[in-house]
């Protein structure tokens, strides 16, 4: 499964791609354009990883039908 998506940068609007279980595991993502950087606050990572955990078993449930 793929975790690669895009993200409108906060300051000038242009894709940053990023790795949905790198920004949950702590790491942070750079735009290409301006240089602003994105990253997952401490405090929602735990929560994000159950949720993206949860969606990936979902996923693997459905696809294995």
């Amino acid at each position: 499964m793929s975790t690669n998506h895009t993200i409108p940068c906060p300051k000038c609007q242009s894709d940053i791609t990023f790795n949905a279980q790198a920004l949950i595991a702590g790491a942070s993502f750079e735009c290409q354009t301006c240089r602003s950087q994105i990253k997952m606050s401490s405090s929602s990572m735990n929560q994000a990883k159950e949720v993206f955990d949860k969606f990936t078993d979902l996923k693997n449930k459905i696809a294995s039908k």
